[in-house]
């Protein structure tokens, strides 16, 4: 396997695809924002709350990209990151829930009503999706938190871990903070009811085993040889492993 070349491949469709999304999104939801003004649904308080966090939101995590492309250690693509990797860690996971969390659910119900879709689950039975919305809440930030002070890095490919994690939740499973984002948004979809995020959400499942299959555990395998593949013999991917008593 040539790492430099499975790298530098996996770092240009990165940042070419982040690119585009952090780029388009905005456009896209400002569009969809016109389009409830020009079908007169712009006296609907909620719907026009929708339409701003959908922009306003779409629009933080371009200026982040901008950011940290502008102040990269290594512009010409994979490197270790610089010293202030908690900050560059904090930056992108603003980056990752001000799409996922709020921009991306706001634009799902918008869409929701303006195609004259009604809630998914009825209220207050919506409020069951609070237990795996809390639940990949917690994994999420436990995975966090490991993986920013563990790890030495962001979940970025061109800025990487400089150390194997295999503390906290990757005692257990290979992917936490994907888990955990599955159960979040998933949760999410059900508590307002959208149709179009619950969607949006299973996507992301099927993306992110893909994404875990296909690069991810093949770059770290390049990476970290023997002692990832010490722990991937050790530790499941998706699913923790219980002992029998």
């Amino acid at each position: 396997m040539d790492s430099n070349t499975n790298f530098e491949t996996l770092i240009k469709k990165t940042k070419q695809s982040m690119f585009v999304t952090l780029f388009l999104w905005p456009i896209f939801t400002l569009v969809t924002a016109v389009i409830l003004m020009l079908v007169g649904k712009h006296e609907e308080w909620d719907l026009v709350t929708a339409a701003w966090l959908t922009v306003g939101f779409s629009i933080l995590p371009l200026l982040i990209y901008v950011y940290t492309q502008m102040t990269l250690p290594n512009k010409d693509g994979y490197s270790v990151p610089s010293h202030n990797y908690r900050l560059r860690f904090i930056l992108r996971w603003i980056e990752v829930c001000a799409v996922g969390y709020v921009s991306a659910p706001a634009w799902s119900l918008l869409m929701d009503r303006l195609i004259g879709l009604k809630s998914m689950v009825p209220q207050p039975y919506n409020w069951i999706g609070m237990a795996p919305f809390v639940l990949g809440c917690i994994i999420v930030l436990w995975a966090s938190f490991t993986y920013m002070n563990k790890g030495k890095g962001t979940t970025v490919p061109y800025e990487p871990t400089q150390d194997l994690i295999t503390e906290g939740p990757y005692r257990f499973v290979r992917n936490p903070m994907v888990i955990g984002t599955h159960f979040l948004v998933v949760g999410l979809s059900i508590v307002i009811g959208s149709y179009i995020f619950m969607l949006l959400s299973l996507l992301s499942v099927i993306n992110g085993h893909l994404y875990a299959v296909e690069i991810e555990e093949k770059e770290m395998e390049t990476r970290f040889g023997e002692k990832y593949l010490e722990y991937k013999s050790r530790v499941p991917r998706w699913f923790p492993k219980f002992k029998s008593v």
